[in-house]
């Protein structure tokens, strides 16, 4: 038992507490700042070593027992052929062939990007290219990545392999662009496809 007007009760009280929070609410504020941009910068350069999807089939005891989006023994209901447009197996291939994983800033950059190529794990974020002195640089928040001569494949560091056409060098400004792992870039055309084929 301590006494309520003992110095340890008094330095333990819902008031001292709040006196102490508020004296102390500068140095209480910067942290929650700093933690706060240490976990987005954590974020937006964590490259996870792996990425694992899967789907869970649940089969009650009064369903059909040929269940799933693959069936054998008649055709697919309309549910399940919904599910098997957006597995990854079918999805994969359309955002390499499509590279739905490069999203130029600009509409009138797309053409540059017709000879990318995923050669790796694709790094997701916002990058440039810029032509200096007939060769192409590769930048990222002002960060040097790769470096290439024009006619040179350019971007193993983040994944691809992209050989720029020499149109690039009649452009005044840099290209900018984002890139997204092809998990994701997968993920959310299946989003897409789910919205646009929802009857509601």
């Amino acid at each position: 038992w301590v006494n309520a007007s003992s110095p340890e009760a008094q330095r333990t009280s819902p008031r001292a507490l709040i006196a102490s929070i508020i004296r102390y609410r500068v140095l209480i504020l910067i942290t929650a700042l700093l933690g706060a941009a240490g976990a987005y910068i954590a974020w937006d350069t964590y490259v996870p070593l792996y990425e694992a999807n899967g789907t869970i089939w649940v089969q009650g005891d009064n369903e059909e027992a040929n269940q799933g989006p693959v069936r054998t023994g008649g055709l697919l209901p309309a549910e399940s052929w919904m599910e098997l447009l957006q597995s990854f197996a079918l999805l994969e291939p359309v955002v390499l062939e499509q590279r739905l994983y490069v999203e130029p800033l600009l509409g009138e950059d797309i053409p540059l990007f017709e000879q990318v190529a995923v050669v790796g794990d694709v790094v997701r974020g916002e990058y440039q290219l810029s032509a200096e002195g007939g060769g192409l640089v590769l930048s990222r928040a002002e960060t040097q990545i790769d470096r290439a001569p024009l006619g040179q494949p350019i971007g193993e560091p983040i994944g691809i392999a992209w050989q720029v056409p020499s149109m690039v060098l009649e452009l005044e400004r840099p290209v900018i662009f984002s890139l997204n792992p092809v998990r994701e870039a997968a993920n959310g055309l299946a989003e897409d496809l789910g919205r646009a084929m929802d009857p509601r």
